[in-house]
């Protein structure tokens, strides 16, 4: 599990803990890394019970620095978004 998946389970614990989170995408740009997440609550909760819990649990995330392996500089979340399909 990436140190970025750790903080998401850790912001979400108090609140619902997701059945899974893979990540769907990991992207090298030149000024760092672009993560996108999946992340699979089941059926227990309604899609946007889910949505506020991600709206209010995610958003502290943002500027936390990311324990990155082999790097000098080290790595900050700048967004934090949510979409419920």
């Amino acid at each position: 599990m990436s140190s970025v998946q750790a903080m998401i389970q850790n912001a979400l614990r108090a609140h619902v803990v997701p059945k899974t989170i893979s990540s769907v995408r990991i992207k090298r740009l030149s000024t760092g890394v672009l993560f996108i997440f999946w992340l699979h609550f089941g059926d227990v909760l309604d899609p946007l019970q889910v949505h506020r819990i991600l709206l209010m649990a995610l958003p502290p995330l943002q500027s936390r620095k990311v324990n990155s392996r082999g790097r000098q500089d080290q790595p900050t979340i700048a967004l934090v978004s949510s979409e419920v399909t």
